[in-house]
């Protein structure tokens, strides 16, 4: 029996709360997600977890406006921040964690990389769409997935294999 509730009960709240896109509606995500944090202080999903949602907070904080980098680049919408948070929570446990940054045209982008080939870079945008690209000794694979809020498992082979 998996007695494990933090990840069902956080994407079911999350999984509700996408498609407002007022004001309202970010500060009531605002809110369920600082719900979603204290639950999941009692029902343990791991210390490497909760840095990872830390720094994709932090990430979408500083990069939410347009031209976050003075080049231009698109904000990170939160549309964009639910969906990407919603894939680190479908990650499991034994994935190494990922370096988290902003794209120029909004998306969130995963990137784990063990020397110069066993690179696998995964970037969300807000239509829940995962863009992928991984260089796994000679061989390579690029392509797109829609994210159901599991872990396609195309992507999750090719990031299991820069543990390797």
């Amino acid at each position: 029996m998996n007695t494990d509730l933090s990840i069902p009960l956080q994407t079911w709240m999350f999984a509700t709360t996408t498609s407002g896109v007022s004001p309202e509606a970010e500060r009531l995500c605002d809110q369920v997600a600082c719900l979603v944090d204290h639950l999941n202080e009692a029902v343990t999903i791991g210390q490497k977890k909760r840095e990872m949602r830390e720094e994709l907070i932090h990430l979408y904080r500083s990069c939410d406006q347009e031209n976050w980098d003075g080049y231009g680049a698109q904000a990170v919408d939160f549309s964009t921040y639910c969906v990407a948070d919603r894939f680190l929570t479908a990650l499991p446990n034994q994935i190494p964690c990922p370096d988290i940054s902003a794209e120029p045209d909004g998306a969130i982008a995963f990137e784990w990389r063990v020397g110069q080939r066993k690179v696998v870079t995964v970037s969300i945008n807000s239509r829940s769409e995962i863009t992928y690209a991984a260089i796994i000794g000679s061989a390579k694979a690029h392509g797109i997935e829609h994210f159901l809020d599991e872990v396609p498992q195309t992507v999750l082979a090719f990031i299991l294999r820069t543990k390797e």
